[in-house]
Formats: C-alpha cells, structure tokens, sequence
C-alpha cells in the first residue's frame, strides 16, 4: 500500500509539473466529445481529482483533455487539493481510508508505462516477456534475483532460467568466496595491527613464546578466553580477559594464516583485568 501511494503522489507531481511547462494553447479548438465522455469527466472532476489525474484514468494525454474541457463548464481541483494528495496525507497521519478503483487503475497504468520504459524484454524458448514472467512461466528453479544476477554477469537468458542453483556443502566454504574472505581477514587484521601498535607503550609487558601456542576457546559477548599450549596439545594456562582495552587495557593480536591462534598479549605490569579462570584447565 504504501508503495502504491508512493507511486500514486510521483505520478501527480510529474503529471501536474508536466502540465504547468505544457499547458495547452488557448487558441486551440475544441474537440468534440460524446455525451458519455464528457459525463465521465465531470465525474472525475466532481471526485476531486485533478488534471492529470484525469487523464492518466481516461489514457489520454493532458493537452487533449483540456481541448476536450475548453467548451465545457467542468473545472477541477489543483494537485496539491485533488484526492490523491488527500489520500497520502491521510495516510501520513495514521489512518487508512479506501482507495478508489479509478486511483488503482491510473497507478497500474503508470506502472506499465514505467516497466514498458525502463525495463527490457528477454526471448527464451520461443516466449517473449518480462524476467518475472518467464520465471513463473517456466518455473524457474532459482528466485528471479538470481536470474537477474545471472544476466547480468553474462549467462544467457536460457541458461538462467534452467540450471539449478549450486548450493555449498553444509560447512564448506564455496571457492569463489574463499580469495574474498581471506582478503576480508587480511584487511581486518592490518587495521587491528594499526590500532595495536599506536597503543603499544614501553612498558607494557608482551607474552609470546616460539615453543607454545595461545589458541581462542571462547570468544562471544565481552570475554575472551584463551589458552596456553604446548605442540602435543597440553593446556598450561587458562586466561580470561575482557576484549574491550578500555575495561581490560590487554591488547591481543591474531596471528597471520592461523585462525584462532593469537601472535602475542600484551598488557601492563599492575593490570587487573587479566586473570587465571579457576578450575582445571583440562
């Protein structure tokens, strides 16, 4: 609904702009109607739509309309009192009145037009429509954004509407994002060594050792707990530390290539936040 309002109010604000910079010659002659025409236009008009609302309804265009009004005594509304402004200020302000069916014709005209406009016709398989129509015709095994995906990145029509989407095993990362997520991880990892070395100060003690590993066990809501160990696996130490600098002041930098691991720790000498998690560390 709310699109359609949208739509509705652009499509006043066009027509009526449209009309202001071509408004029909005065010396232009009347054209005859029929007394069935011009009944419907006076009740347009009564209605409280406005010009160019009345011609997107009737299909016709304002200058015509308005050699077809010139003999006549039928006037209208402008646009910013006809009934559509109405409509969306009402809108506006909560409540919901009810649209009329002249108003959802205009909007589905002008929607068409628009699609005719900016939207391109495909041919697969002998038929001719818009993506979304020869999706649902040929019951399309993907969603129409992978068609368009696909389109765009040079498969042809037939191609995209018929092979079936190739979906990853559970847990496997598919190969065409395995280059972007390392390039992610890389670019995290440089902008997290930036911040690292600009709080690094001199007396800081760093904790980094060439013959044991510090391995992430937890790593969810405001803690972090990490975990000394040797190559066979043996846990040594247990530490628990919160991954804010401003709660903890403990610095801690992952490792290049090894996700998981961490590079070194860093932290002052009197730092309270850094403590041993009791219990067995098994």
């Amino acid at each position: 609904m709310n699109a359609m309002i949208n739509g509705q109010i652009l499509l006043e604000k066009a027509l009526t702009k449209e009309c202001k910079a071509k408004s029909p010659r005065r010396s232009a002659a009347p054209l005859p109607m029929t007394q069935k025409e011009i009944e419907l236009i006076r009740l347009y008009a009564e209605r409280g739509h406005s010009v160019s609302f009345t011609a997107q309804l009737l299909g016709i265009g304002h200058e015509k309309l308005g050699r077809f009004v010139a003999g006549t005594d039928i006037k209208f509304v402008k646009g910013s009192q006809s009934l559509a402004m109405k409509l969306a200020h009402a809108k506006s302000r909560g409540s919901t009145p009810p649209w009329s069916e002249e108003g959802f014709t205009a909007i589905r005209r002008g929607l068409e037009r628009a699609r005719e406009r900016l939207c391109k016709r495909h041919t697969a398989f002998g038929v001719t429509g818009y993506l979304p129509e020869l999706v649902k015709h040929f019951n399309c095994p993907v969603s129409i954004e992978s068609v368009r995906s696909r389109v765009r990145s040079g498969m042809t029509v037939e191609e995209a509407l018929t092979v079936p989407a190739r979906l990853p095993k559970q847990g496997v990362l598919p190969p065409q994002f395995k280059g972007w997520v390392e390039t992610c991880r890389q670019r995290k990892s440089a902008k997290i060594a930036d911040v690292i070395a600009r709080r690094l100060t001199r007396t800081m003690l760093r904790y980094r050792s060439q013959e044991h590993a510090i391995v992430v066990k937890r790593n969810n809501g405001t803690r972090i707990t990490v975990e000394v160990q040797t190559p066979g696996g043996t846990v040594l130490h247990r530490l628990r530390f919160a991954k804010s600098f401003r709660e903890s002041g403990v610095l801690f930098s992952f490792a290049q290539g090894k996700r998981g691991h961490i590079d070194f720790i860093a932290f002052e000498p009197d730092s309270k936040a850094l403590t041993r998690e009791i219990g067995d560390a098994k």
